[in-house]
């Protein structure tokens, strides 16, 4: 079953996580690559990740990726805007890429909106692995060309946003799609009780500072999330294994740390006197019930 990107599009609203890296581009100064991960409401809180650019808060796109659990495995859709409302739906047409000495040409399909909403264009199914993605992340920009149109995408601030949703295409291509709420294993690794013991737990004030280093010596990517005064999460940084982020931050101020799919993994309370912190609660086993 594939996913319907349209569709997706129209679900920003439910986002639960929001990493926006903004970066000007020759004349496309207010593009900003956005990514995004949410449950989506329209098939049950299936876990959706999406990749896009243009201008916030406008229906200017230019990209568009969506992947999802269950879904297109190893592979997820991105839709390029271009002009295509002169075919029909679904209909085969050419995309040629250039960047640097990068030159390639795919074969996607017409894709629109009969209301007009969302990202019209040419339609991509690209493999977790495929080397677009490669020069995506790499370059300053592209260009692609589309029915004698050429466009240019910038990709300033791509490498995070693009890094971040495939790191979850690669979990969801392993998963089935979800029904139900995950809740883990009664035996599951003691260090992940701390997501119990200090899941209602907010930053309180900013009296007492102290400069902490986190360090990854888990089995895999951990996203390092501030917990705020209001409950709400901000990530900071993503770690990879044998990776280290250092900030400046407060007595009171709870830190989460979380795997690709979200799932919340170990937390810390910063306590005085101490300024390393090392990550090594594994990945949490999940059941449906």
């Amino acid at each position: 079953m594939g996913v319907d990107t349209m569709k997706l599009l129209g679900a920003f609203s439910f986002v639960t996580l929001v990493l926006c890296l903004a970066g000007p581009a020759s004349g496309q100064e207010n593009m900003v690559w956005s990514y995004e991960r949410f449950g989506d409401q329209d098939r049950n809180d299936r876990q959706t990740s999406t990749v896009s650019v243009g201008v916030p808060e406008t229906d200017n796109i230019i990209l568009a990726g969506a992947c999802a659990a269950g879904a297109n495995r190893g592979s997820s859709e991105v839709i390029f805007a271009a002009p295509v409302g002169n075919l029909e739906q679904g209909a085969r047409v050419n995309i040629r890429f250039s960047a640097g000495s990068y030159r390639d040409e795919y074969r996607g399909s017409a894709s629109f909106s009969e209301s007009g909403e969302g990202v019209a264009g040419v339609k991509l199914r690209l493999k977790n692995s495929d080397p677009l993605w490669d020069v995506l992340r790499d370059f300053s920009r592209i260009r692609y060309e589309v029915v004698g149109k050429t466009t240019t995408l910038p990709l300033r601030g791509s490498s995070r946003a693009i890094g971040k949703f495939l790191s979850d295409c690669r979990f969801y291509a392993n998963q089935p799609e979800r029904t139900k709420p995950e809740l883990p294993r009664p035996n599951s690794d003691p260090r992940h009780a701390t997501c119990d013991t200090l899941k209602n737990k907010v930053s309180l004030n900013s009296d007492v500072p102290v400069s902490m280093t986190f360090v990854n010596k888990s089995d895999g990517y951990r996203g390092v999330l501030w917990v705020g005064f209001d409950g709400e999460t901000k990530e900071y940084t993503a770690l990879n294994p044998g990776q280290s982020f250092s900030i400046n931050t407060f007595v009171t101020h709870p830190w989460m740390f979380i795997d690709g799919p979200g799932n919340c993994v170990e937390m810390f309370m910063p306590q005085p006197g101490v300024r390393t912190f090392e990550i090594t609660a594994p990945r949490r086993n999940f059941v449906t019930q």
